[in-house]
């Protein structure tokens, strides 16, 4: 059956830092660097690869804000 090899349990999910003041950044330990704008190309490149890896993301963000707070998508058309 499933399971994690050596029969170890699963490490216990982590909780969500929960503070304002902070952020959630990409740093690269081995050049011990934070991913910026200015050397992210360094890190992750642009293309196809990075567009779908970014709709992924911004579509799991969207699911999450829905399922926390209670939202939902609607249509929504001009009547113009």
């Amino acid at each position: 059956g499933g399971g994690v090899r050596g029969g170890a349990p699963p490490p216990p999910p982590r909780e969500p830092i929960r503070c304002h003041e902070c952020a959630t950044r990409l740093f690269h330990v081995p050049s011990g660097s934070f991913v910026t704008e200015s050397n992210r190309t360094r890190f992750v490149a642009d293309g196809d690869m990075y567009e779908e890896i970014a709709r992924l993301c911004q579509e799991y963000a969207q699911d999450v804000m829905a399922r926390e707070g209670n939202l939902e998508w609607v249509t929504v058309c001009d009547e113009g």
